[in-house]
């Protein structure tokens, strides 16, 4: 289960990329994809380092 302090773990930023992607394809206003877009984007980036750190550690 996460927590408020699990707001930067690898978990939440695959929830995030999920939640971003499935609000993404539901969405019909353009100006709020072009939004959704750009937080996906973010949180893609950053769990794509996080992934290769946790990658690198072998946990």
């Amino acid at each position: 289960m996460m927590t408020l302090d699990d707001s930067e773990s690898i978990q939440a930023y695959r929830n995030r990329v999920m939640i971003y992607a499935n609000d993404l394809w539901r969405e019909k206003d353009p100006q709020k994809r072009v939004t959704l877009s750009m937080y996906l984007a973010d949180a893609a980036t950053t769990l794509a380092r996080l992934e290769a750190e946790e990658a690198k550690i072998g946990v």
